[in-house]
C-alpha cells in the first residue's frame, strides 16, 4: 500500500485530522477478521464442559452467516458430529432457549450479550476453547 504525503491543514483542526486519518489506515492496515475470537454457548444442563464433548450436539446458526461455516469445520477438523439448523437472526435466542438447539456460536462479545438477555442467564455457559481466530 503506497501512501502519498497529504497536505492538511495546521492548528488543533488539522491535529485532528491527521489524527483521525492515521487512525482509519492503521484500522484498514492491522484490523482482525471478522468472528474473531468465535466462541461457543451450550445450555448448562447439557453438561458438557469442553467443545471436544460436543459430537452428535444439535447447532443453531444464523443462515447465511459465517458461524454457519466455521461452526461446520470446527467439527469436521475434530472429527465430530453435527446437527446444524439454521435459523433467522429474530428466532436464534428463542431456539436456543426453549431447547430446539443445544448449543449456538458466536464471537465472546455477542455470547455474553446474549446469555445476559436469557431469562435465567445462570443456565447457560460459554466454554473456554476459541473455535477460530
Amino acid at each position: 500500500m503506497v501512501l502519498k504525503r497529504m497536505n492538511l491543514p495546521t492548528g488543533k483542526v488539522g491535529s485532528m485530522i491527521r489524527t483521525a486519518f492515521i487512525s482509519i489506515v492503521f484500522s484498514l492496515v492491522f484490523s482482525h477478521p471478522a468472528y474473531a475470537d468465535q466462541r461457543i454457548m451450550i445450555r448448562k444442563d447439557i453438561g458438557v464442559t469442553s467443545a471436544s464433548q460436543l459430537s452428535g450436539i444439535v447447532s443453531c446458526a444464523v443462515e447465511d452467516s459465517v458461524a454457519v461455516e466455521n461452526v461446520s469445520k470446527f467439527f469436521a477438523l475434530d472429527g465430530m458430529e453435527l446437527s446444524l439448523e439454521t435459523v433467522t437472526n429474530e428466532e436464534l435466542l428463542s431456539k436456543f432457549a426453549v431447547g430446539r438447539c443445544d448449543m449456538i456460536s458466536d464471537e465472546l462479545q455477542t455470547l455474553e450479550s446474549y446469555r445476559a438477555k436469557m431469562k435465567n442467564p445462570g443456565e447457560y455457559v460459554i466454554l473456554p476453547e476459541t473455535i477460530i481466530k
